[in-house]
């Protein structure tokens, strides 16, 4: 099967939009916008469903959503639907710029559990209806103080998504803010990945021990600081495998590694099969959605 390259959609840094998808139109919206061709977005999705049922692909996870459940993507996360039928609700989409501290702070924006789909408490549905109606209202009516207003409802819309997040993931953190050295090293870690810099450098970076840093991102997320390593680059050298026609040669030089040879031998101690071995796989397995 011929690779899908991953197509970027990027809007200006700061932007907040709201989308109501009508049932039945959904689906001309998803052709239109080549919604089933891979790509990433430089901002955040949070999609509500209210009719119907929409499946996709989010880095390699396919999540299929229907009603009263939501979806969300993060940044840089490669994207494509796989299906949807008589799909109905609203979206909301801003890019990092638009959060306080504080609200960029929330488990559902930090995603340390890589969830990409809320199923909501009957409560929790009716609430983040209401506000999203009431965004999507002002988003169209453009009122005197709209963008307060809707950075207003943005904020008490992810505070209500980020408990049903904390319900679901059992995370042992809540509403309250993280510790700041695991936002931090998140922080490093998408700058520098591609690097392969050790935990004891990471740390460095964080002045404080390898061993105190150990500590504080099992406490937090339940992985240890390697295994978000290790993790950064099998995501990114699976999307290449999937979406490019790079060798793995090209692949491993463009994550960091210096030898190939190593490259191939990381992919496999983690993954229990070669790159190419996964490339085939991965592509028998989408050929039929795409």
């Amino acid at each position: 099967m011929p690779a899908k390259e991953i197509k970027s959609v990027d809007k200006d840094r700061y932007m907040l939009s709201v989308t109501e998808i009508i049932p039945g139109h959904y689906e001309r919206f998803v052709n239109r916008m080549d919604y089933q061709q891979p790509h990433k977005r430089n901002y955040f999705v949070f999609f509500l469903v209210t009719s119907g049922y929409i499946q996709q692909s989010i880095d390699f996870k396919s999540i299929q959503t229907k009603k009263g459940s939501l979806f969300f993507t993060s940044p840089d996360q490669v994207y494509f639907v796989e299906k949807a039928k008589n799909i109905g609700g609203i979206g909301i989409s801003f890019t990092e710029e638009v959060l306080s501290k504080k609200v960029y702070e929330l488990p559902i924006i930090q995603n340390l559990h890589h969830l990409n789909e809320c199923e909501l408490e009957p409560s929790e549905y009716a609430i983040s209806l209401d506000l999203l109606k009431k965004m999507q209202e002002e988003y169209c009516n453009k009122g005197s103080n709209s963008q307060l207003f809707l950075e207003s409802q943005l904020s008490s819309l992810l505070v209500i998504l980020s408990r049903a997040y904390q319900r679901i993931s059992s995370s042992n953190f809540g509403i309250e803010l993280l510790d700041s050295t695991v936002l931090k090293f998140r922080s490093h870690l998408n700058k520098h990945w591609k690097k392969s810099l050790s935990v004891s450098e990471y740390a460095n970076m964080l002045h404080i021990s390898p061993g105190h840093l150990n500590f504080l991102i099992k406490k937090y997320t339940g992985k240890k600081p390697i295994d978000w390593i290790v993790e950064k680059k099998l995501v990114e050298a699976k999307r290449q495998l999937l979406h490019t026609e790079n060798s793995a040669k090209e692949i491993a030089f463009d994550l960091g590694f210096e030898d190939p040879g190593y490259f191939n031998r990381f992919f496999k101690r983690y993954t229990h099969t070669t790159p190419l071995e996964f490339r085939r796989e991965i592509r028998e397995k989408y050929n039929g959605l795409r």
